[in-house]
């Protein structure tokens, strides 16, 4: 089994679905700056910003499932 810093996202998400704490956490590693600068330029703000970036990264830990990799990329 690979480990999860060498899966794509598409498999990590997969992983995450089943509960795979490791998949999740290399996801955040993957993506939160991104999510942090990406709602700190729209807010302004630091604080929002962090409170915004650990509500999505809950939301994904709570319904992994609602991504869909037919519309959309899991960056966007």
């Amino acid at each position: 089994m690979l480990a999860p810093i060498e899966l794509d996202d598409m498999a990590l998400i997969a992983r995450l679905a089943h509960g795979d704490m490791d998949a999740f956490e290399t996801l955040y590693d993957r993506f939160n700056v991104v999510v942090y600068s990406t709602a700190l330029r729209v807010l302004g703000e630091a604080s929002a910003a962090e409170d915004v970036t650990q509500e999505v990264f809950l939301r994904l830990w709570r319904r992994p499932e609602r991504f869909d990799p037919e519309r959309e990329r899991f960056i966007s």
